[in-house]
């Protein structure tokens, strides 16, 4: 392991929420300037009852700022980097306010990098629509992801990932390494991630991918202009599986649409519509619902098929599964072929 990511791990194993970052259920930790909240996957969001000064908050996100070749000060109060399992977001006193006193605050997400919590018996969605996953992923169909934040999108992404079993070779593009994990040893993956203080961002790697003559191109997520260059790599007959933040999946396209213009204001909605539904294959919606008793539930809500222009609904709304029939002749013998 690298020496700094020593240091970081040694300072996660001792510091003050030691505790939360031990429980494999616990994904997301905040501190909102004078209390601190997690989010537990069992037992929904939660407030950690324990006393830490603010010098001791400052130390602590100072100490993994310089670790990570960072600043955070006055002058860059924006803190975003990763490391090991872990993504942390801050934010200096500068730019933030609680009850009307300057303060730090941060975000450190968790996520495993060994498990893909998707599988044939998860909650996700049901054994059918996951074979049609599979299929889908591969006979390499482009695939646009839709959620909120903490949606399961990511998780989808690694689960379609891992179906892929014949050599192909894949480019991941992130802005941290969390879908850099084992997968199927059969493919060929190269994991490329930002560089922001090098000025290299998430378009200068959709652009350089291209060059490495990839089966798939994999964007974690798209957040602004770099979408216009996914769908210029569709364009040139690479598959995609994009994620991308939307309210349902009646509205990933118009989102998708609105992520091109605010690179190229020249390209007309009609156009660039055009293009998503003739390059993109399917359109799926995840989210998070709370349970009854207060558990986290990460579902597959809608599961649309684009075929010559037009999208089709394939989760039946009476059975909540998919609806096989209504699948084109070329992608219902796939699935009914048991080899796949």
């Amino acid at each position: 392991m690298d020496e700094k990511l020593a240091k970081i791990g040694g300072l996660l194993s001792n510091c003050f929420i030691k505790e939360l970052l031990e429980n494999p259920y616990i994904t997301d930790i905040s501190y909102n300037g004078s209390e601190i909240y997690y989010l537990d996957n069992l037992k929904g969001r939660c407030k950690y009852d324990i006393e830490v000064t603010k010098e001791e908050i400052y130390s602590f996100l100072r100490q993994i700022s310089n670790l990570c070749d960072s600043s955070f000060s006055l002058s860059q109060p924006i803190l975003d980097v990763s490391f090991l399992n872990y993504r942390l977001n801050a934010v200096y006193k500068n730019v933030c306010r609680k009850k009307g006193e300057k303060v730090l605050t941060f975000c450190l997400r968790k996520f495993n990098l060994n498990k893909i919590m998707i599988d044939e018996n998860s909650s996700f969605t049901t054994p059918k629509i996951l074979k049609f996953l599979r299929v889908a992923a591969k006979m390499k169909k482009s695939i646009l992801i839709g959620g909120a934040t903490s949606s399961g999108k990511t998780e989808l992404q690694k689960y379609l990932i891992n179906q892929l079993t014949n050599n192909e070779r894949l480019v991941i593009i992130d802005t941290i390494n969390e879908l850099d994990i084992n997968y199927n040893p059969n493919v060929d993956i190269t994991c490329l991630i930002t560089d922001f203080n090098q000025g290299i961002g998430l378009k200068d790697l959709v652009k350089l991918s291209l060059r490495f003559n990839p089966d798939y191109v994999v964007l974690a997520e798209a957040r602004g202009a770099e979408f216009e260059d996914i769908l210029t790599s569709s364009l040139s007959g690479i598959a995609t599986i994009t994620t991308i933040h939307a309210k349902s999946v009646d509205t990933i396209v118009e989102r998708a649409i609105n992520l091109v213009q605010i690179n190229n204001k020249n390209l007309s909605y009609e156009t660039i519509k055009d293009s998503i539904l003739m390059h993109f294959d399917l359109l799926i919606y995840v989210e998070k619902r709370i349970s009854k008793e207060g558990k986290i539930e990460r579902k597959l809500s809608a599961l649309k098929l684009i075929n010559e222009g037009k999208i089709i609904n394939l989760i039946d709304p009476i059975n909540k599964d998919l609806n096989v029939g209504i699948l084109p002749n070329h992608l219902k013998e796939k699935f009914l072929n048991e080899d796949i």
